[in-house]
């Protein structure tokens, strides 16, 4: 994968990776840095530890994985809570919909107790100022109470389908995509928690 791979750094990161659950081999057949490679490269770049360099041709070569200045701090950490504490510095001022997304999705769950993923698909990415705050706590509530929601979540992908066509399926699969690797950055900073079922909670709660 290239002559950044044999990057003392690089390997120290690895070396905090491989100790965390999410990348454990389990039954898979291949080895522990191809594993790491594969399923957590665009990870770290969506959170911007690595990256892939331009080449000498001016395209992006996906052959190499360098590490960013952040990454090459990270790469330092003794362990994962070091990790946590440092990562969550950085992505803290991290905007979406130019939101402070971290501290917004704070004061909800202070309000909510968790948010699943669909909740954050459906009400939490159309908040673009605090202002929004008590229209997304009444929204989730209500659909909370809903007899069942799977009705309103079959009419959300038929409406996103309908106006998206003819490239819905692409394009729905990579706003999914981007909605996971929020959720998942969110549950990465300190003070929070995610479950395998993309539930986010306050690190504290019960």
């Amino acid at each position: 994968m290239g002559k950044n791979f044999n990057d003392k750094n690089y390997n120290k990161l690895l070396d905090q990776f491989k100790k965390d659950s999410q990348f454990q081999r389990k039954n898979l057949k291949t080895s522990m840095h191809g594993l790491f490679v594969r399923q957590a490269k665009n990870y770290l770049i969506k959170f911007g530890w690595c990256y892939h360099p331009i080449n000498n041709r001016g395209k992006i070569d996906k052959k190499v994985l360098s590490l960013t200045d952040l990454g090459r701090h990270v790469a330092q950490c003794q362990n994962l809570e070091s990790v946590k504490i440092l990562y969550t510095d950085y992505f803290s001022g991290y905007l979406f919909n130019g939101l402070a997304i971290v501290q917004f999705t704070k004061k909800l769950l202070q309000r909510l107790d968790y948010l699943d993923i669909n909740e954050f698909n459906y009400f939490v990415t159309h908040a673009y100022n605090d202002d929004d705050l008590e229209t997304i706590v009444d929204l989730v509530k209500v659909y909370r109470s809903l007899s069942t929601n799977q009705i309103f979540r079959n009419k959300f992908s038929e409406y996103f389908h309908k106006i998206k066509e003819p490239t819905a399926h692409a394009v729905y699969s990579n706003y999914t995509k981007s909605i996971r690797h929020t959720v998942s950055a969110i549950g990465w900073c300190d003070g929070f928690s995610l479950n395998d079922d993309f539930v986010l909670r306050l690190s504290d709660a019960k």
